[in-house]
């Protein structure tokens, strides 16, 4: 929303490589490998994680670094990716002895295995499936699609624990709307605003298609890169699908401009195209756990089948009302002719059916209108 933001440059937004930066979130860490698992790239900080030097573990098999019995779990969740493609998550993994477990994703980037891992949380276990029907079962309950809308911020921001949360809905232009907003007292509200196509732009659109989950751990921490082994040119690794992937340098100053810390985007996908989004906002850092991220993940998931389904059922009754009415015009005017001269009738009719300021008719040299010019007027004349 560009009223939100000094002075970003949104104009090499199009053209930043976005999803190729070589850098990642420090909450996590990350190695890729290729398809027989030697490590070609490894972040600067994978000596905090798992006690290995970046430098050390460039080269080797990853059987050299991690747990046996894990990295077998692992092989065996990547077996179905190579077609389906998409993120296998496991979590409490045990990968190095005397370190404690974490929760990690695994992914194929092209030819390339990669895999990140973050410190495990508290609630590793939790079935994240049933706490989201439960959330999915309350929005069922609800008739108006602008209550769906507002408890379905409500539920995320009970989740995950941000401070504001907004739905937002995108216009066939690329123009969107703050329609829906759950904040704490001390946020500054969006609800009702607008912003303009160019404040995300195409290449981030195609990414939330792409990812439909994206967090921002701590706006203001310094990003961790990734080292090769620098015996040849590394091509830039594509990490449309990782989950540390740092962020753009003008998203970031966007954020800071807005007094945000921490952030999560939750895609709202109906009939393969971005409808919108849930995005969420906290003053600070914040980090929700793993488990807790992959809920609100599938919640938005579900959010976005059940409004497709509301949509269909609501344009279905739109339909319907307008073939209804449409009958009952014509009938009237079957019976009555001179029903087509009374502009005020038609007015009143064919505003039922669409927005309009005003009607007008023409039969032969003769013209009936209806409608607003500096208040309501009605008028027949004989020129065309």
């Amino acid at each position: 929303m560009t009223q939100w933001v000094s002075e970003p440059d949104l104009s090499i937004c199009d053209l930043e490589p976005i999803t190729r930066l070589e850098r990642i979130q420090s909450f996590g860490f990350l190695l890729a490998m290729s398809r027989n698992w030697i490590i070609i790239r490894a972040s600067a900080n994978l000596a905090e994680m798992l006690g290995v030097e970046a430098r050390d573990a460039l080269g080797a098999t990853i059987d050299t670094l991690v747990d046996g019995e894990s990295l077998h779990e692992m092989r065996n969740r990547m077996t179905g990716l190579s077609i389906t493609g998409g993120v296998e998550r496991i979590y409490g993994v045990k990968l190095v002895d005397g370190r404690p477990p974490f929760d990690i994703a695994i992914h194929y980037a092209g030819d390339l295995i990669v895999l990140e891992g973050e410190p495990a949380g508290l609630d590793s276990r939790m079935d994240a499936a049933s706490l989201v029907r439960k959330m999915v079962a309350r929005l069922n309950t609800l008739t108006s699609l602008d209550a769906f809308h507002r408890d379905a911020a409500r539920q995320v921001g009970a989740l995950t624990g941000f401070d504001r949360i907004m739905i937002y809905r995108f216009a066939a232009d690329g123009v969107g709307e703050v329609i829906a907003e759950v904040a704490k007292s001390h946020m500054e509200s969006y609800l009702g605003l607008h912003y303009p196509a160019s404040d995300i732009p195409v290449q981030a659109r195609e990414l939330y298609l792409r990812n439909s989950f994206r967090i921002i751990a701590d706006v203001r921490a310094a990003t961790v890169p990734l080292l090769s082994s620098g015996k040849e040119v590394a091509e830039p690794i594509d990490l449309s699908l990782a989950v540390t992937r740092a962020v753009s340098p003008v998203h970031i100053e966007y954020l800071n401009n807005m007094g945000v810390g921490a952030s999560v985007s939750i895609s709202v996908i109906i009939d393969g195209k971005l409808w919108g989004l849930i995005a969420c906002h906290h003053p600070t850092a914040k980090l929700p756990t793993f488990v807790t991220r992959t809920a609100a993940e599938l919640f938005g998931q579900m959010y976005s089948m059940t409004l497709e389904s509301r949509l269909r059922l609501s344009f279905g009754d739109q339909d319907r009302h307008g073939r209804d009415a449409v009958a009952k015009m014509l009938k009237a005017i079957a019976g009555n002719m001179a029903l087509l001269r009374d502009a005020g009738w038609l007015h009143d009719v064919i505003r039922a059916l669409i927005q309009c300021d005003g009607v007008a008719v023409g039969i032969g040299a003769q013209t009936f209108a209806c409608g607003a010019r500096e208040g309501n007027w009605c008028a027949g004349n004989s020129s065309q």
